[in-house]
């Protein structure tokens, strides 16, 4: 779909670097194509993350834990990275809370094991 070529253009420009272009492309992307709203959600948020705007990032992920329907593989991507988010702001306590979160829906995510051992 046109959707779904966008989201790539969008990831190829994170990728490069130019996180401020593709977040404008995922936000493009939310209005146009409200069905693709999470993954464009999503990848605006890990590109905050990238660019060091941990507060937007945290936000933006919050509100996408928050809503209802969210599919537990959903779940588990937002979680992990509001771990990984928390866990660079250096909130222990937080991070460990998120990376609980993803560990009880599937303890084989990623390596969510090891991040509860440390």
């Amino acid at each position: 779909s046109d959707a779904r070529t966008i989201l790539d253009f969008g990831v190829g420009l994170h990728e490069m670097g130019l996180y401020r272009q593709a977040e404008e492309v995922f936000t493009r992307i939310t209005a146009q194509f409200p069905e693709h709203a999470f993954d464009a959600y999503y990848l605006a948020a890990v590109t905050k993350f990238s660019r060091r705007d941990y507060a937007g990032a945290a936000s933006i992920l919050k509100h996408l834990s928050a809503e209802v329907g969210r599919s537990e593989e959903e779940k588990i991507q937002i979680y992990y990275t509001l771990g990984e988010l928390f866990e660079r702001m250096q909130r222990p306590e937080s991070s460990r809370e998120f990376f609980k979160k993803v560990a009880q829906l599937d303890s084989n995510y990623r390596n969510v094991r090891h991040k509860l051992e440390s």
